[in-house]
């Protein structure tokens, strides 16, 4: 199977989706934050698009042979000495989920933590009175999001595209090293459907329903592409 001119095809439009998601945010601009609604409405966007483009990641470093260097002592750096990168680097692993939600046989309780409808008041004998504390704001649609975080992971997906074969080999070096027992052993893809993704499969002769989007069938053939690359590994 040549997936090179569907890893193409897909590449190029990821990269109409950035453009979009850039004239979204206003990035063209001098606009540094956004409202919250049209930030969630891009993030619907952002994640399934990181999504695809580390699956085309995936498949594109099939059949990639790389050399490892010999293992070094690792340096010690002290605190402090890490600062943020000008230059974020694109992740090549999907967040994974909990353990506990990993195993389908184990049910769990919902843990999720309610919005307390009081606050607490400590006191004590011989303390003044306690100044009521407000409550915090409610959170609105209107509120004024940064769009920091939102461009750094926007230009790492843009250069990760720029760079394919330049991340299909540094993917290609993270599966030596697993050979080699250098690593953590495990899946770099997330078990199950992408997440986020409306649709289940890759189903070209299928008809596309309403609430199906141009990225969820990029996202699902991307998906194909990558597992078929993990299943069937090129050792020609």
């Amino acid at each position: 199977m040549d997936g090179t001119i569907p890893i193409e095809n897909n590449r190029l439009a990821l990269k109409r989706v950035i453009v979009a998601i850039a004239a979204m945010a206003g990035l063209g601009g001098a606009a540094t934050a956004v409202k919250r609604s049209l930030y969630l409405v891009i993030l619907r966007l952002l994640r399934p698009a990181e999504l695809a483009v580390r699956r085309l990641i995936i498949a594109s470093a099939r059949g990639i042979v790389v050399t490892l260097p010999p293992l070094q002592k690792s340096k010690k750096l002290k605190p402090g000495t890490i600062k943020p990168s000008d230059n974020p680097r694109f992740s090549l692993f999907d967040p994974q989920a909990p353990f506990s939600v990993r195993l389908p046989f184990r049910p769990q309780r919902d843990r999720r933590r309610k919005t307390p409808k009081t606050l607490p008041r400590v006191w004590a004998l011989g303390m003044p009175v306690p100044v009521s504390i407000p409550k915090p704001k409610p959170v609105s649609p209107d509120d004024l999001i940064d769009l920091t975080k939102l461009t750094r992971r926007l230009t790492a997906l843009d250069r990760a595209l720029d760079d394919l074969p330049g991340q299909a080999r540094r993917f290609a070096r993270w599966q030596k090293r697993q050979q080699a027992g250098r690593v953590t052993p495990g899946s770099p893809l997330r078990l199950g459907p992408p997440r986020g993704c409306r649709l289940t499969r890759f189903d070209p002769g299928a008809r596309r329903r309403r609430n199906v989007r141009e990225i969820d069938e990029i996202l699902i053939h991307c998906h194909a592409l990558a597992r078929y690359a993990l299943d069937y590994p090129d050792t020609s």
